[in-house]
C-alpha cells in the first residue's frame, strides 16, 4: 500500500531551501534582495511600479511611467500583471514589496517542487523517489539560471499540473481540472503557455502511442482532452486577447527561419554549448564561458540536474528497451538539437532561446527518480561512466591551445576563468557525491530516504552557487540600494508635464523614484513606440537607449531634466547640449533642459513620409520640432503645408529658437491620469496638436465635445485636427481589447459551468 504523500514536508522544504540560501545577502542589504542584471533593472522596479500603479489607478489604463507611456496591463502581462504570486503583493503595504520579493520566489520554489512531486506521484511509488525528482525539478540549472528573470518561475510552478491534469483526465475520469490549468497556464505567462503548449502536444501524442503504459486512452476522451483546453483558453482570453493584439506588430516577432537554419544553427558552438550544458553547472545568464558567444548569453540554456547531472537520464535510457518516458526524452533532445524544431516552442522565431529546458528538466528529474524508486528495473550504475566521461571531456576542452598571433597559447579557452574553475569544482564535486551515494551507501529500506536528504543539500548548495556568482557580477548591492529603492530623488515641482532621461547603467531607476522617464528597459511597450524610434534610424528592441546628443528629440518628447549617474571618473558637461546643471541628489548630477517644451504641440507643416525616410538620424530629430511626418494625401486632405527645403531648415537650425516657437503656440494646459488626458490650445491657424505618446487603439478623443480622429504621425506618436482659435482636447483611455476578451472569458466561464453541471449529472445517473 502506497504511503500517504508528503505535500506539506516538500512545500516547505523547497521553500526555506531558497529562502535560507538568500538570507545571507537579505540581511546584508536590510531585508532587500539584490542580484544583478535584468533581476535588478526589471524584476524589481517591475515590482515595485505595476504594484503602485494598481493600487492608485486600477488594471487597464494608460501608464505614463513606461517608456513614453503604455497600457499597464499588457505592457506588462508578459513580466507580472497575470501572475497569481504578483497579486499576493497586493496584500502587503507598497513600501514592503520590494521586502516581499524573496519570499514570494521562495514560494514559487515551493509550488514548483509541491506541483513536480504531485505529478510524479503518479508514476514513482516511494515517498522519497518522488522527493528526489521534485527538488531535482525546482532546483535545476534551469530554474537557477532562469532566477535572473524572476518571472520565468511563475510558469514552470504550474506547468507540471498541467501534464498531471491530462493524466487525471484520461486515468482518472476528473473532468474540469485541464480546463482549468490550461487557463492558469494562459493567464500566467502568455509566452511560456505557447511553449508549454507545444510540450504538451509532443507529450499527448507520445503517451497516445504507448497508451498501454497506464494510459487510457480513447478517441472520445482525446476530443475530451482538445475541448477543456479549448475552455480554457477561451477563459483566459481577458488576457490573451489583448495581450496578442499589443505584440502582434512587434518587429522582434517577424523574423522566421530560412533556408539552412532549418536544420542546422548558425552558431557552430551551439550544440555543444547545449550538450555541455546537462553534463555541467551551467554558464550563468551573459556570461557564456568555453563555448562564448553573444547570441546565449539570454537563452537560459541549461539543462543541468543537481548532484546526478546526466547519470540517471543515460541509466534511464540505457536500461529501459520500450517506455513512453525514454522515447518523450530522445524527442525532447532532438528538438533541442534541430532549429526548426526548438523554435516551434517560441512560435518558429529566428531568435534563439531554450526557455523551455525547465520543461524538459521535469521529465530528466522524473527519469531521475524513477532509478531510485524503481532499482529493479533501472541500474542506476548504467550512467555513471558515460556522463562521467563526457563531462570530463567538456573539462578539458579549457587546456586545448588557441591560436594568438601565430603563437600556441594553453590556459585561455575559457572567457571567465573563475567561473570556469567555479564550474568545474561544483561539478565533480556533486558528480562524486553522487558516486559516493550509488556505489559506497548501503542499499536497505532507508537507502532511498538518505539519497533524498543528500539531493535536497546538494540542490541548497548548487543554488546558492550559483545565486552568489550571479551577484558577485552585479553592482555593488549597498550603491545600487542607494541609487534606487533608497534614493530621495526630489526635483523642482511644475505644473506642466514633463520626462526625465537618465544616463547608461540606470534602466528603470525612475520607476522607483515615480518619475516618467523617455530611457525605459522593457520588451513589450506599445509597438508604435518601437515603430517611432526605429523610423529615426534607433534600434529599438528591448529596451529605448538614446544618446544625449539628439537634444531636439528630448525637447519633442517633453524631457525637462536629465539625471546623470555620478562616476570617479566622470567629468561629463552637458551645457552643450543645452542642459544646465542644478544640483547634486543621491549620486546623480540633475541637469535642467532649457529647451523644454511641455505635452501638446502646435504644427501646421508637414514632412512627406517619403522625403523623412532619406534623412539622417540627426536631420529627422530635428525635423521633427519643425512638421510633422504624413503621407502626402493625408497632410493635403488636412489643408497642411509641406515643410519647403527640409535641407535648408536643417542647415539654419536653432533648436533654442525652436523651442521658443514651440512654448507659444504648444497647449497652454495639460492634465492627465491613467485613463487619459485633457489639453486646451488656442491656435493662431487649423492644424495639428501632436502629443508625444504612442498611437494606441486604446485611446478615443474628442475636441470641443465632437468625436475627433486621431491620427498617427511621426511613425508612431498621436495627433488630432483643431481649427483656429480655442479647442478643448479630450482622450480617453481604456487597454484595446480587454472588453472583448473579458466577453470570451465570459462565455468560456459559462461553458465551463455547464459542462460541469452536465458531468456531475451523469455521474448521478452512473450511480
Amino acid at each position: 500500500m502506497t504511503k500517504k504523500r508528503s505535500y506539506a514536508f516538500v512545500f516547505f522544504t523547497a521553500f526555506f531551501i531558497m529562502l535560507i540560501a538568500m538570507l545571507p545577502m537579505i540581511i546584508y542589504n536590510g531585508g532587500i534582495f539584490t542580484y544583478y542584471g535584468d533581476y535588478n533593472s526589471q524584476e524589481i522596479p517591475f515590482y515595485y511600479h505595476v504594484n503602485e500603479q494598481i493600487r492608485q489607478n486600477g488594471l487597464f489604463g494608460f501608464d505614463w511611467g513606461t517608456d513614453l507611456g503604455s497600457s499597464l496591463f499588457t505592457a506588462y502581462s508578459f513580466y507580472n500583471t497575470g501572475s497569481i504570486f504578483f497579486y499576493l503583493t497586493l496584500l502587503v503595504p507598497q513600501g514592503a514589496v520590494v521586502y516581499v520579493m524573496p519570499v514570494i520566489m521562495a514560494l514559487k520554489t515551493a509550488v514548483a517542487a509541491l506541483t513536480s512531486y504531485a505529478f510524479m506521484g503518479r508514476f514513482l511509488k516511494k515517498n522519497s523517489s518522488c522527493f528526489i525528482g521534485s527538488m531535482l525539478y525546482a532546483f535545476s540549472a534551469a530554474q537557477c539560471y532562469n532566477f535572473f528573470f524572476y518571472h520565468f518561475h511563475d510558469a514552470a510552478a504550474f506547468f507540471p499540473l498541467l501534464l498531471l491534469a491530462l493524466e487525471m483526465y484520461v486515468n482518472d475520469g476528473n473532468r474540469g481540472v485541464l480546463a482549468l490549468t490550461t487557463a492558469l497556464a494562459a493567464f500566467t505567462n502568455y509566452y511560456f503557455f505557447i511553449s508549454e503548449g507545444v510540450f504538451f502536444i509532443i507529450y499527448l501524442v507520445i503517451r497516445c502511442i504507448y497508451k498501454g503504459e497506464g494510459f487510457d486512452i480513447t478517441v472520445k476522451k482525446f476530443f475530451g482532452i482538445v475541448f477543456e483546453c479549448a475552455v480554457g483558453i477561451l477563459m483566459a482570453a481577458v488576457l490573451l486577447l489583448p495581450s496578442a493584439l499589443a505584440i502582434i506588430d512587434n518587429p522582434r516577432l517577424e523574423n522566421s527561419l530560412s533556408g539552412l537554419d532549418y536544420i542546422v544553427y548558425s552558431d557552430k558552438y551551439r550544440i555543444l554549448r547545449i550538450i555541455q550544458s546537462f553534463f555541467m553547472m551551467p554558464d550563468p545568464p551573459a556570461r557564456s564561458n568555453i563555448f562564448n558567444a553573444d547570441s546565449a548569453n539570454w537563452a537560459s540554456i541549461a539543462g543541468y540536474l543537481p548532484l546526478f547531472s546526466m547519470i540517471g537520464v543515460i541509466a534511464f535510457l540505457r536500461s529501459k528497451k520500450k517506455s513512453f518516458i525514454k522515447t518523450l526524452c530522445l524527442t525532447l533532445f532532438v528538438f533541442a538539437l534541430v532549429p526548426i524544431l526548438n523554435s516551434a516552442f517560441q512560435l518558429f522565431n529566428t531568435t534563439y532561446y531554450a526557455r523551455w529546458f525547465f520543461e524538459l528538466s521535469l521529465i530528466t528529474a522524473l527519469m531521475t527518480a524513477y532509478c531510485f524508486d524503481k532499482s529493479d528495473e533501472v541500474d542506476i550504475k548504467k550512467g555513471v561512466v558515460p556522463t562521467g566521461i563526457i563531462t570530463l571531456v567538456f573539462v578539458l576542452v579549457y587546456f586545448l591551445p588557441k591560436n594568438e598571433d601565430g603563437e600556441l597559447v594553453f590556459f585561455d579557452m575559457a572567457e571567465y576563468d573563475a567561473l570556469f574553475i567555479l564550474q568545474v569544482a561544483v561539478t565533480l564535486a556533486l558528480f562524486l557525491t553522487a558516486i559516493l551515494l550509488i556505489y559506497f551507501v548501503k542499499k536497505d529500506e532507508r537507502y532511498t530516504r538518505r539519497v533524498a536528504g543528500v539531493t535536497a543539500l546538494s540542490c541548497g548548495l548548487f543554488l546558492a552557487v550559483n545565486i552568489y556568482y550571479g551577484i558577485s557580477q552585479g553592482p555593488d548591492p549597498e550603491k545600487y540600494l542607494d541609487a534606487t529603492i533608497n534614493a530621495d530623488i526630489t526635483l523642482p515641482e511644475s505644473d506642466t508635464f514633463y520626462r526625465i532621461d537618465t544616463s547608461e547603467n540606470t534602466d528603470n531607476f525612475p520607476m522607483l523614484w515615480g518619475y516618467s522617464t523617455m530611457r525605459c528597459f522593457n520588451t513589450n511597450v506599445s509597438t508604435s513606440i518601437m515603430e517611432f524610434y526605429q523610423s529615426l534610424g534607433f534600434t529599438r528592441d528591448v529596451a529605448s537607449r538614446i544618446d544625449t546628443q539628439y537634444t531636439s528629440l528630448r525637447t519633442l518628447l517633453s524631457v525637462k531634466y536629465y539625471l546623470d549617474e555620478v562616476d570617479d571618473d566622470d567629468s561629463n558637461d552637458f551645457s552643450e547640449y543645452g542642459f544646465e546643471y542644478l544640483e547634486t541628489q543621491n549620486g546623480f548630477d540633475i541637469y535642467e533642459n532649457e529647451n523644454y517644451v511641455s505635452m501638446g504641440l502646435f504644427f501646421d507643416e508637414y514632412i512627406s513620409s517619403d522625403v523623412f525616410e532619406n534623412l539622417t538620424t540627426d536631420q529627422k530629430c530635428k525635423m521633427l520640432t519643425k512638421a510633422v511626418v504624413l503621407d502626402d494625401d493625408y497632410a493635403e486632405a488636412l489643408g497642411l503645408t509641406e515643410l519647403e527645403s527640409v535641407q535648408a531648415t536643417y542647415n539654419t537650425y536653432n533648436l533654442k529658437n525652436t523651442a521658443e516657437q514651440l512654448r507659444e503656440t504648444a497647449c497652454y494646459d495639460f492634465e492627465y491620469d491613467s485613463y487619459g488626458f485633457s489639453a486646451k490650445i488656442n491656435a493662431d491657424s487649423s492644424g495639428l496638436v501632436l502629443f508625444s505618446v504612442p498611437f494606441d487603439n486604446g485611446f478615443t478623443a474628442t475636441v470641443n465635445g465632437d468625436e475627433a480622429e486621431i491620427i498617427k504621425v511621426d511613425n508612431g506618436l498621436c495627433a488630432v485636427f483643431v481649427n483656429e482659435g480655442e479647442s478643448e482636447i479630450e482622450f480617453s483611455y481604456f487597454t484595446f481589447g480587454v472588453k472583448q476578451g473579458a466577453v470570451i472569458s465570459g462565455c468560456g466561464v459559462v461553458i465551463f459551468a455547464a459542462y460541469m453541471i452536465i458531468n456531475k449529472r451523469r455521474k448521478r445517473k452512473c450511480i
